[in-house]
């Protein structure tokens, strides 16, 4: 095998090679044939360094090196421009394990400041109409929880106090309506003040609702 690799074809296997080998620009491939794939790495990269520590360790093996290559790719990557049109789609699936990949995967871009994840789930949540099942409470609650960060409370309180006007109070919403009066308790107040105390003006929640709501804004 070594012989043929570097191009020393003994006599006696020469009409066996001509029968048996695969020419390069025919379209007759054997199934077993891999093309080589190969990129340069330079020296004073920190994968170089890694690979090189690896090497030294006697654990440059094939898993380690497809590794490496795809951490340092990743590392590349700008995640706060990477579009989010798949993950989109993948909101609307019908199969909720389908749904709840898209809310991972948009969650994890916007604690990269993606800002069009953002705005994506975002828009996702306020477009679910008021729920009325468990499942339904529980599909807004880890979205929330997702998009807690404070720094992105200008944009969802408003949402939420309109969220917290249209629910109807009862025991299947009720962990819903604390998730968002905690969060809303979170956020600055001149945020929250004004449109909260236009809906007390309107008489739209019950008197304990009232009683907390009030306590927040005080």
């Amino acid at each position: 095998m070594e012989e043929l690799l570097e191009g020393v074809i003994p006599d006696s296997c020469r009409e066996l090679v001509e029968q048996k080998k695969f020419q390069g620009e025919t379209h007759t491939i054997c199934a077993d044939f891999q093309p080589v794939q190969s990129f340069e790495i330079p020296d004073n990269t920190i994968l170089a360094q890694q690979l090189r520590r690896l090497a030294e360790a006697g654990e440059l093996t094939p898993e380690a090196l497809e590794a490496a290559v795809w951490e340092e790719q990743l590392k590349r990557i700008d995640w706060k421009t990477q579009p989010v049109d798949r993950y989109a789609r993948q909101l609307e699936s019908a199969v909720p394990e389908e749904r709840d990949k898209a809310i991972s995967s948009l969650a994890a871009l916007i604690s990269f400041d993606n800002p069009e994840a953002f705005q994506t789930l975002l828009r996702f949540l306020v477009n679910l109409p008021p729920p009325t099942t468990l499942r339904e409470v529980h599909l807004k609650m880890d979205i929330l929880r997702r998009m807690s960060s404070i720094k992105h409370s200008e944009a969802v309180a408003p949402r939420l106090i309109e969220e917290l006007g249209r629910t109807a109070s009862n025991n299947t919403t009720r962990q819903w309506i604390l998730d968002i009066l905690q969060f809303l308790e979170r956020c600055p107040l001149e945020v929250i003040k004004d449109p909260l105390e236009e809906m007390l003006a309107h008489g739209q929640f019950s008197y304990k609702l009232r009683r907390r709501i009030l306590d927040m804004i005080s």
